[in-house]
């Protein structure tokens, strides 16, 4: 009778510390979503897809004039963009944790984060610009000393 009160004991035990195990995952799941689909909103990734969409039913629209307004407001309705969000977020989970992606939100909503999503274009397209100008440089400067070496002619000389 003992080992069966003791084995009961257990079972109560491990079923209260499982539910609320499973209570934890389930609210840090939620949390997990939510720091998604901030990012998401964020890094404007379901954007792409409505561009496209648009285009596409605008190239599909020209082709097919004879299809009433209706059949493409019907077809735009169809277009789900939770298929692409739910998509969306198993890519984050796979590349990041849930603590790094509640870093991600933080980081991403404190005023260094939003300066950086502003600034960010501009600072890329910057740094592409010096690194095209500098393979140009390098370009020219490998160029001349072939040239010099008298490996290639100059330009002007091939003619």
């Amino acid at each position: 009778m003992r080992k069966i009160t003791c084995i009961s004991a257990f079972i109560l035990l491990l079923m209260f510390f499982g539910s609320a195990t499973a209570q934890e995952l389930t609210e840090r799941d939620s949390i997990n979503r939510d720091n998604i689909l901030r990012l998401i909103k964020i890094f404007k990734t379901v954007e792409p897809a409505s561009v496209a969409k648009e285009g596409m039913l605008s190239t599909f629209m020209m082709y097919h004039p004879e299809a009433p307004a209706k059949f493409w407001a019907d077809i735009d309705l169809e277009i789900n963009y939770n298929d692409i969000i739910e998509e969306q977020i198993r890519i984050f989970e796979s590349f990041f944790t849930w603590d790094e992606l509640n870093d991600l939100r933080k980081f991403y909503d404190s005023p260094i984060g939003q300066k950086l999503l502003t600034v960010q274009p501009q600072l890329i397209g910057d740094c592409l610009r010096v690194a095209n100008e500098m393979t140009m440089r390098i370009t020219k400067k490998i160029t001349d000393k072939l040239i010099e070496a008298g490996f290639i002619q100059k330009p002007e000389e091939r003619r």
